[in-house]
Order: structure tokens, then sequence, then C-alpha cells
């Protein structure tokens, strides 16, 4: 298979380029309710209003009274559905859009707070997202990344959607929407385009900005446009024509956050900076921007959201200063549970631990922040072993933390750096230590009583997945890149001692696993050509049994339709098993799909759960599940189970199914031959007496009847092989038959 080709085929079905049909639960399939949990999260949205911000904290929407600058405090609060990820201002009203793709219409009555007017929920479709909001007149545009939708929260008390508008880049994504008055910003990470929007339902094309605009940002008469890193100013004085600030696109970063005051003009870099409007650079200014994701200027302050909410007063105007903070929850990035607590980590480093004895009503126990404002905020890890946790990630943001009192966290070892595949990261408690990912090997870490610690490469898998503790399976990182089992016996360093071998995927590596007692699941995608044009990818399950790790046992294999688990087309993709049933997410896919692997030759699809976007871990607490998001906290919802339902029967091999090899003994050489029931796809592969495989003899699609396939006692690398016996092994839909050859010398 060209693992090119497949990216590319991958590619153009996430784009939308080439259909992909969804499937719908099978009736009677695995019902969900959720029973409670902990919503506050990542501060996600701001917007300020004179004396008050409004402002996102998970899934909660808070109204802050910032009268006093220096003592803001929350006067009202409302949970919403999921995390929100947009705010907007309009008709008197605070629109929020959830991570679920719900728009929530908020209400902020005097004397009664915070109360929800109305909601819209719009389709839950893998392929489309919740990207942002803007308005444009009386309506709220909403964008999903395929169409805008014009909504109307006037009047009634539930907002309706009056028309759709497809996105100018299709097939391609719309990543944002901004509006000024009369004219229309739509970008993505290719350009910019301008629309007049004088009928706010007809918007008609202007022109191209020819900068790439993922994301956009409108404020204070100025327009940030920005891709990968790089951001860029214009003045909009005049909407149609923008004007580019220092430069153009040759001209200084700006950060991402940005705002006017007076004739001043501060931006959101390594510091909170000050530039005169026409963009030169006046002071690096005293207070640190890391983090800060937006700046807005109200009076003689400014409001960053930055972990919640910063004021920023500006008696120097040279200087602002921090005058007041109010701090939200963060962005949990990983959650490990160890007996009856839950520790989690956040994106800025920090770690939250909390009692939950009952999952549904979790209690804070203590937190622990980096003492380092300017924390990477690339992916993190949180693992416990006995009172101490590693908590960190990429870069030099890592640190071992004395949990034993949770009220009372403290460091036992400042700043490691640690690396990861992809800015990935992991960690498994090993000994007193941690092996943890890094480059361009594994290691080992050890912390001493006294601080001090040691890194020493081990051999372990990129991203292994723990069966148990010592136990691994993974691909190699080089070479063959093939499935195997490593072992750590006895808290020594570990050693690959076993090869995976099964199924139609046996020749190829295995990206996701998961494991539930002594059963280890990989999954993984499958090219199948049909014809010349024409293709199929498909979900391969294989099933191995490690209760001996040495000598794992192949259990079956599975081939599922693409639409069963379409999250599986995201990189980002991940396994969770509990017992014979596998959860399949990913953070860009909105559903939790759940697979029954009660039977390993025949893994069904047996429910979803949908969550929305940023999803971060699904794990089993007691008798819940927990889905754990990036924007908001994490819900609990009742543990499924399958008691009673029918086990799923394997398709049964179909009588005309045959294999067989002649001559056999052989030398030089033998013709495998192989009766296909009906046509479909198959191969046909020789292995030695370990399992390992020695030569792939076919891989594809075959028409039903009889095929044959010659074995001249060669590897794959075309080198002949000892004398001895070997296992011919033919694998399609209609199941599997082996035979054994003598290979004479």
């Amino acid at each position: 298979m060209n693992k090119y080709l497949l990216c590319a085929i991958l590619g153009l079905l996430v784009a939308g380029i080439l259909p992909l049909r969804a499937l719908a639960d099978e009736p009677g399939g695995l019902s969900f309710k959720q029973r409670g949990g902990w919503t506050e999260g990542y501060c996600g949205a701001m917007v300020v209003d004179q004396r008050t911000v409004y402002l996102a904290n998970g899934a909660w929407l808070e109204d802050v009274d910032v009268t006093d600058p220096a003592l803001p405090r929350v006067r009202s609060r409302v949970e919403l559905s999921a995390g929100i990820v947009d705010l907007v201002r309009t008709q008197r009203r605070i629109c929020a859009l959830t991570a679920d793709r719900v728009l929530h219409v908020v209400r902020d009555d005097a004397g009664r707070g915070l109360q929800v007017a109305g909601r819209l929920d719009f389709e839950h479709e893998w392929s489309a997202s919740t990207w942002g909001m803007t308005v444009v007149g009386p309506y709220v545009y909403v964008n999903d990344g395929r169409s805008l939708h014009i909504v109307d929260i006037t009047g009634s008390r539930q907002p309706r959607v009056i028309k759709s508008l497809d996105s100018p880049f299709a097939p391609y994504v719309l990543r944002s929407a901004e509006a000024t008055g009369n004219t229309l910003y739509l970008g993505n990470e290719s350009t910019t385009l301008i629309f007049d929007v004088s009928d706010p339902l007809q918007p008609v094309p202007v022109r191209d900005l020819g900068a790439p605009g993922e994301p956009l940002t409108i404020n204070d008469g100025l327009l940030s446009t920005s891709y990968g890193g790089l951001s860029f100013l214009w003045d909009i004085a005049d909407p149609m024509a923008p004007r580019a600030i220092g430069g153009g696109l040759a001209g200084e970063y700006w950060g991402p956050g940005f705002a006017v005051h007076d004739t001043l003009l501060y931006t959101t870099d390594w510091n909170v900076a000050v530039y005169t409007r026409e963009g030169r650079r006046l002071s690096w200014g005293v207070t640190p921007a890391w983090n800060m994701a937006e700046l807005e200027s109200q009076g003689d302050h400014l409001f960053a959201r930055q972990e919640g909410l910063t004021i920023l007063g500006l008696s120097d105007p040279f200087a602002p200063a921090v005058v007041g903070r109010h701090r939200t929850g963060v962005g949990i990035q990983d959650l490990q549970f160890v007996g009856d607590r839950a520790y989690l980590a956040g994106g800025v480093g920090r770690l939250t631990v909390m009692d939950v004895a009952d999952p549904d009503r979790p209690v804070l126990l203590g937190a622990w922040v980096t003492p380092d404002e300017q924390t990477d905020q690339r992916n993190k890890v949180v693992s416990v072993n006995g009172g101490r946790a590693l908590v960190g990630g990429c870069g030099g943001g890592t640190w071992v933390l004395d949990v034993t009192d949770p009220a009372a966290i403290r460091p036992l070892r400042l700043r490691l750096g640690l690396c990861g595949i992809n800015d990935n990261v992991w960690a498994f408690p090993a000994g007193t230590g941690w092996f943890v990912s890094g480059s361009p090997t594994p290691n080992r870490l050890s912390v001493a009583a006294d601080g001090s610690a040691t890194l020493v490469p081990v051999d372990l898998p990129e991203y292994p997945c723990e069966v148990r503790p010592g136990v691994y399976v993974g691909n190699r990182r080089d070479g063959d890149r093939s499935p195997g089992v490593w072992l750590a016996e006895d808290g020594g360093d570990p050693q690959r001692v076993a090869d995976l071998v099964a199924g139609v995927e046996a020749q190829t590596m295995i990206c996701r696993f998961a494991a539930s007692g002594d059963i280890a699941y990989g999954l993984d995608l499958r090219y199948y050509s049909l014809q010349p044009d024409t293709f199929e990818v498909r979900i391969v399950v294989n099933a191995f049994d490690l209760s001996e790790p040495e000598q794992p046992h192949a259990l079956g294999t599975s081939i599922l339709p693409i639409e069963a688990v379409p999250a599986i087309l995201d990189w980002g993709s991940r396994v969770t098993a509990d017992g014979s049933l596998l959860y399949v997410w990913s953070p860009y896919h909105g559903e939790v799909a759940v697979l029954d692997a009660r039977n390993p030759r025949n893994v069904v699809r047996c429910g979803g759960l949908w969550i929305g976007s940023g999803i971060v871990d699904v794990a089993i607490a007691r008798d819940r599940l927990v889905v754990t998001t990036a924007t908001g906290g994490f819900r609990t919802y009742n543990r499924p189970v399958l008691a009673g339902r029918p086990v799923a029967a394997a398709p049964a091999p179909a009588a005309d199914m045959a294999l067989r090899a002649a001559p056999n003994p052989f030398n030089p050489m033998t013709r495998v031959m192989f009766t296909m029931p009906s046509a479909g796809p198959a191969e046909i592969s020789v292995f030695d007496l370990c399992g390992r495989r020695v030569r792939r003899l076919h891989a594809g699609v075959l028409a039903a009847g009889a095929h044959g396939f010659d074995w001249r006692g060669i590897d794959e690398a075309g080198r002949a092989v000892a004398a001895g016996t070997y296992v011919v092994r033919a694998s399609s839909d209609g199941g599997a038959r082996t035979v054994k050859l003598l290979l004479m010398k």
C-alpha cells in the first residue's frame, strides 16, 4: 500500500471532496444519559460591555462586574450544554455557541441574572464544526466550516435559521467569518474574501484581499488576518479597501489580541506592546502577554482574555500593568483516575486534584499552578506514581510534584525537558519513576529524594499502549514499523518480546491500540482498490490475548465500513477499551462511536454518543463513562453494559471456500490455490512457526472463484528462506484458512 496515496485519499474524505455516507446506529443501540461532572474549564470567549464582561468558563457563561477593575466579581452565571467556543452580543442579548453545535440565546435581566431565552440545535454532523459567529444587521451568522447559517434571534422565543449559504471556499473549510457594518470578511488558510452585506440575506462578493484568514478578528476599526503563527493588521476605515499596517505582508508580527486606546495600538506579543496606529513600535511593555488570546479597550483599561479575565490599567499608557484578575478553569489536556481521586492537567501548567468518590459530584481538593507564566501550551500529560505526579509536556514545562496532600502540592523537581513525536507526550509509571516519551528514543525518568533526576534511553514504541503495568503494545519506532509486544519485568528496562500477527492487516503498522484486561485491540485503516478508478477505505480491528505476553494469541480480525467510525479518519483519533466495548473518538470529531467486540471476528457498531468538538479523553471511573473536553471540563454518563444483548455472530465460512498447495512438500516452488466464495478483499501470506510474516503473496480484491499464487521459497527481501515448515494463511470477509507447507532443501 502506498502510504502517500492513502494520506491523499483520507485528506479528500476529510475535506468533503469525496462523499462519506453517514451510518445510523442500529435499532436498540446503547443509550447514554448524562449524570454530572465538572463543567468549568477553558475561557474560550469574552464580550466587554461597559462595566460588564461576559466570560466563558468552560460550559458556564459568567456575568462579571468590573465597576471596580481591581475587584472583578461574578454577579450571575448560567450553565450551557457544552464548552463555550464563541460569544457575541446583539439585540440586547448574548449569543453563546457551544462545542456541541448549539446556539444559546441568553438574557441578562436586572435582578434575575443570566437566563437562557432560547436555543437552536444544529445537525450533528462529523464534517461540520463550530468555528464561530458574527453579527450582520439583525442576524447572527453561524459558521460551521461548510456553511454560513443566517439565524434570526428576534421576535420569537426560539432562534431559527432563515437561510444557509454555502462556503465560497468549498470543498475546503471556511475557517472564519467577521463583519463590521455592511461588510463581511470570510477567511481560510489561503485567503480572505470581502462581501457587501447591505442585504444581509444576499452577500455580494467584492474582492479578494489576498491574505490568509485563519482566524479573522475585528476590533477598534482594525482587521487581523492570520495563519500558521503569522498575523497581519489592516486599517478598515474603508471596510471594502483595507490598508495594511506596518508594511503589509512583510511587516511586523502581531499577536492574537489587539486594541486601540486614544491614538495608541496595543498588541499581545511576549508582552503587551505599544505601537502607534500606523504600526511604529513605541514600547515592548512590561506585562507578560503569554496566553492572552483577546484584548479589548474600555474606558481607561484594557481587558484581556487570559485564563479568565485580566484587567490592565493605563495610568502609564506606555506600560500597561495588571490591576485585577478573575480566574476561570483551564483547558484540560489529560486526566487520570487513581482510586477516588482525579488528576487533571491543564494546558498552561496547572494540576487540579478532585475527589471523585462520587464521579457525578466531584469535589475540588487542591490545585497547583507553575510559577512560570510563560508555559508551553502544547499537549500535556499527567501520570501519578505513588504520592508523586508527573505533569507537563513538550519543552521545558514538565514538573514532578508531591501530591500526597492535594491542598499543599509542592514541586520535587524543577522544570524537566521532555520531547514528544509531533508534540504528543506520554508517561507510564515504572518502578519509582516513569517511562516517558522522548526523541530519538523514549526514556526512563528517575527522580531521587533530593530532586535530582536522570533520563536513560529505553526501547519502547513511539506511542505505547499499556496493557497492564510492565506490558506494552505498539509499533517499532523505525524499520518495518511492525506491531509487537514489549515487556518490562520486575521494574527492569522494556524489551520487545513478540510480534503481533493477525488478519489482513498483519503486514503494516497498527496505528491505534487500546487494552482492557489481558486483551489488546488494534484499529487501523486499509485501502482497497476495487477497480482502476475506484477504491474503498475500511476499518480493520484485530484482537490479541496477551495473558502470556511472550506468546500473544490472535483472537480474530474484523473489517468494518468507514461509516461505522468516521472519527478514525482523523490523525488524532484514539480508542478506549472497557471490557468488550471499544470507544473510538477524535478531538476534531463530535461523536464517540461505540463498538461491540465480544466476538473478535465480527466487531460491530452498537451505538454512539454526541459530545461535540474538542474531546480530550474517554475514560472509566467506577460505574461511569467520563468524557473530558478541552473547553468544558468533564461530564459523566451511565456506563453502558452489553449484558442481554445478543453477540453478533461471525459470518459463516462458505462451504466452497478452500485453500491448498501443490506440490507439498516442495522445492523450489509451490502453487497456493485459494477459492473465493464471493468477490471481496482477501490476503494470502506465508508465516514461519513463530508467527512472523515471511512473504505476502496477495493483498487486495479478488473476484469470486479459484485463484493461484506461486511461492518460490523467498522472503519479502527476495532472500531464500531456510528449509522447514511454514504456514500459508488466506483470509477474506468469509473467514480464514491455513495450510502447512514443507520446504525441502
